[in-house]
């Protein structure tokens, strides 16, 4: 009985709501421009209205790779960084304030390859913590796999309780190296709706009232309460690698992983729940 009350203990404590710093939705733009691969993009690649420029509180590497699509997961638009001139690849970065403690980056994305194996082609991105005085408090990186189609990714931010950034970097590239393509555009990586994560103490209303069971379990959990169509339930180790992901599922199956405990994180809109589960 001892064992089975800690775990219970542990369920609550890890229980919290997340408050999110949005730094790219990429609906802002500094400077819109005809985007020198227009022809290209749209005759060769289908890319839907595209555009050259830099979005708002961004800093591109070359620029040229940069370009705004209609093609969004949500709003009217999201980025698209590509290679250029057959090869050259591209890369943006934010830099800015901390408004509460980060747990993670996340968002949507999407990455198209071209002329390589999707098992050796990744698009990268880092996160680095730091202070007002530029000394890196944390460094994590993310590799991105090839998907046609947006998916949610998450990047966690693992800071030792007794450190503080009050600043972030982000960056991100839609290749690691250069890579030769036959068109002299390629290998292009949408993204849209990146936000920082933050905890806070409070829940949701309607998040709160969620009761996730059996709990331990060894085949299946169950969600019980009112959720939004386009719901989200996601699965993550304590590495932070997504092993599960269910849309507009309340009967979730979880046979196959192994024993342990885990993060089971509820998206609803714009409202986030993380709960620890334990597999038995």
């Amino acid at each position: 009985m001892r064992h089975v009350v800690l775990i219970y203990s542990l369920i609550f404590l890890f229980t919290f709501d997340l408050t999110a710093q949005v730094i790219g939705s990429f609906e802002a733009w500094d400077t819109l421009h005809p985007q020198s691969y227009e022809f290209t993009l749209i005759n060769e690649h289908g890319i839907e209205d595209p555009m050259g420029g830099i979005p708002t509180d961004w800093q591109p590497e070359t620029g040229i790779g940069i370009t705004r699509t209609t093609d969004a997961y949500s709003g009217d638009h999201s980025i698209i960084i590509h290679n250029w001139y057959h090869y050259v690849n591209d890369g943006i970065k934010y830099v800015g304030k901390l408004d509460q403690r980060p747990t993670g980056i996340s968002g949507y994305y999407k990455f198209i390859i071209h002329n390589a194996d999707p098992d050796s082609l990744f698009a990268k991105a880092e996160v680095r913590l730091f202070n007002g005085e530029e000394d890196t408090l944390a460094f994590v990186t993310h590799r991105f796999r090839a998907v046609d189609m947006f998916d949610y990714f998450e990047i966690p931010i693992n800071l030792d309780s007794n450190v503080e950034a009050d600043s972030i970097e982000v960056m991100f590239r839609n290749t690691e190296f250069y890579t030769f393509c036959q068109s002299p555009v390629c290998n292009f990586l949408y993204l849209d709706d990146i936000q920082i994560n933050s905890e806070t103490s409070s829940v949701h209303e309607e998040l709160a009232e969620l009761k996730v069971f059996p709990n331990p379990s060894s085949d299946i959990l169950n969600i019980e309460g009112n959720l939004s169509p386009g719901f989200q339930v996601l699965i993550y180790d304590n590495k932070g690698s997504l092993l599960r992901q269910f849309r507009d599922q309340k009967l979730l199956r979880i046979d196959g992983i192994e024993s342990g405990i885990y993060t089971l994180r509820i998206i609803d809109g714009g409202n986030t729940l993380i709960k620890k589960i334990v597999k038995i």
